[in-house]
């Protein structure tokens, strides 16, 4: 729902917390297609990104000491 609202109002960043949880490979690719065709910003938390193409998005991590790692 939060998505959508920031779609109506044309959100120029979009906070995204665990947006495909509870969704099947095939579905959470379709969400993250969508979302990530969107001129804007997307900042997502998740805790599985294994599905994810990654060609073309900027991915940071943190450790579990908490040090943010850039992954190229």
């Amino acid at each position: 729902m939060e998505i959508a609202r920031a779609l109506v109002f044309d959100k120029s960043i979009i906070l995204a917390d665990e947006i495909t949880a509870g969704l099947d490979e095939y579905s959470a690719q379709q969400v993250r297609t969508a979302l990530y065709s969107l001129l804007t910003t997307i900042i997502e938390k998740a805790h599985h990104i294994e599905h994810v193409n990654l060609q073309e998005l900027e991915v940071y991590k943190f450790t579990d000491e908490g040090v943010l790692l850039r992954d190229h």
